[in-house]
């Protein structure tokens, strides 16, 4: 906790490191996607066999990655390169901007007790181990499940030999 509060210090971007290399990283293969804006929020962003709807507004895309991470995807990030004095901060989720995770590590936590010094609970009933009894995960079972065409007799039958 500490090592991550004495990291955060020296930050000067908006943006968390992981974020900002993420970008970079993304932005040197943005040549490869075509975007045609349909209106200052929504746009279609075209790969080369693939077409991905993004909508800046509402930080969503076709692709689906945006929401899932919080990250603008490289779709949204595409158009977000074709728009004027446009800021990645406004497109990312607040989590990844610096003073979010400033807070989120501003708070000391305390040190645990020893085991010895917890508070001891009457909660009422005694609580018991599991039943054990039961055949263990590891151990297969005695005989493999059939398939409903596969023969089910059992009858026994010997080779004849010539």
């Amino acid at each position: 906790m500490e090592a991550r509060r004495r990291m955060v210090v020296c930050w000067k971007e908006n943006l968390v490191l992981v974020v900002m290399k993420y970008v970079r990283d993304i932005s040197l293969k943005l040549g490869d996607y075509t975007v045609y804006t349909t209106s200052d929020y929504k746009a279609e962003v075209i790969e080369t066999n693939r077409r991905h709807e993004v909508i800046l507004n509402e930080q969503r895309c076709s692709c689906r990655l945006w929401q899932v991470s919080g990250i603008s995807c490289v779709h949204a990030i595409a158009f977000i390169g074709t728009m004027k004095d446009a800021n990645l901060k406004n497109y990312v989720s607040e989590y990844f901007i610096v003073a979010k995770y400033k807070t989120a590590y501003a708070l000391e936590i305390g040190s645990l007790p020893n085991k010895a010094q917890w508070i001891k609970v009457d909660i009422g009933y005694k609580v018991l181990p599991p039943n054990l009894s039961l055949r263990p995960p590891e151990k297969p079972k005695k005989e493999r499940i059939r398939s409903t065409d596969e023969n089910t007799s059992k009858k026994m039958h010997k080779c004849l030999r010539k």
